[in-house]
């Protein structure tokens, strides 16, 4: 599903890098006056940030439906007004903790709409620190890569999962990468090596391991060839 692919899709690269750039400039101006933009304003950069607005905003056009408790959980329905497609939203309010069935925070980063929706309904007018990703910050630094590695997870899922966290990790390099030419040119060169121990390791593996159905459609494999700026 389009919604929850990873930020690489959502965020032209040019737009990305544009904003970026302007993180230690200013801070992004609201365009509505609610507190939840005046305190991500402040924590997200200002690419970031654009993306928060717009789930923000689009919670004016989401129809709410009031499915009952489950546990310690509140369970909601929601949906793009004058749309049929539902997504699952549940609530624990004791922890502030939100999970929508859209799985945006899951493989983006940022929380989605539905989820927004209903923290405002709950009175909830910021973001949980919770779900305030350290690389998606001004502040960040460093680029943070984390393994989550589980082995009972599906075979399916893991490589799923895989897939969105190397798309944030590289999108990443290639924002900061692209706005100096030595930094451009240590960044290509690197990938061809890494490209090239890739295929190393996957030539080990006998074709019959590999479940090519699991391959996200749209990705696509660097080449020894790879020009970047053709």
């Amino acid at each position: 599903m389009a919604e929850t692919h990873s930020l690489l899709i959502w965020c032209p690269l040019k737009e990305m890098k544009a904003c970026d750039f302007r993180a230690t400039q200013s801070t992004p101006k609201p365009k509505a006056a609610l507190e939840i933009l005046k305190q991500t304003a402040k924590v997200y950069t200002p690419a970031i940030f654009k993306l928060f607005e717009e789930e923000v905003l689009q919670t004016l056009n989401c129809d709410l439906f009031y499915c009952g408790d489950d546990g310690a959980e509140k369970v909601y329905k929601t949906r793009l007004h004058g749309k049929h497609h539902e997504h699952t939203v549940k609530f624990s309010p004791l922890e502030s903790i939100v999970i929508c069935s859209c799985k945006k925070f899951e493989f983006a980063g940022i929380l989605c709409s539905h989820a927004l929706k209903i923290l405002d309904v709950n009175n909830i007018k910021y973001v949980p620190k919770n779900y305030i990703l350290k690389r998606w910050t001004v502040d960040a630094k460093v680029l943070h890569i984390s393994s989550m590695c589980n082995i009972h997870e599906d075979p399916k899922v893991k490589i799923s999962n895989r897939y969105s966290t190397l798309c944030r990790i590289f999108n990443r390099i290639a924002v900061r990468a692209s706005q100096s030419d030595e930094a451009y040119f240590i960044s290509t060169k690197n990938a061809e090596n890494l490209a090239e121990e890739i295929e190393k390791i996957l030539k080990i593996r006998s074709e019959s391991d590999l479940d090519n159905s699991c391959i996200p459609q749209g990705t696509y494999f660097l080449s020894h060839n790879y020009d970047p700026s053709s």
